[in-house]
């Protein structure tokens, strides 16, 4: 009663009532979020600044159950990922890109479904 309440993907994130605006937790944080070890399409859901951590040649294919708009930030924290262009990613100048410590990879999913570059910075 006298409240105004906003749930995103199950959870209630806002609530507005009479005197105050409450939010709950964001939706997107700022935290950066470790990718699990050789994770070939880690969950991008509950963040969009992830840092890679693989120890041996790892080659993402896709980012599952992100948002369309969704803008991902992707730090590579290692040697050994490689991010490749395909149907699911589409990179600048249609190439896999193989990072390196320090570079990073910035993407928005579509309203193709399909995670588009925006920008890269290569060490």
């Amino acid at each position: 009663t006298n409240s105004l309440g906003f749930t995103a993907l199950g959870s209630k994130v806002l609530e507005v009532s009479n005197a105050k605006i409450k939010a709950e937790k964001p939706i997107i944080t700022a935290d950066v979020i470790l990718f699990g070890i050789e994770d070939t399409t880690p969950t991008v859901r509950f963040g969009n600044i992830f840092k890679t951590r693989n120890i041996r040649g790892t080659t993402i294919t896709n980012f599952v159950q992100g948002l369309e708009s969704q803008q991902i930030t992707i730090i590579s924290d290692d040697n050994a990922t490689t991010i490749e262009d395909n149907a699911n990613i589409y990179l600048n100048g249609s190439a896999n890109f193989a990072m390196s410590i320090g570079d990073t990879l910035t993407l928005v999913l579509g309203d193709d479904s399909v995670w588009h570059e925006i920008g890269r910075l290569v060490r």
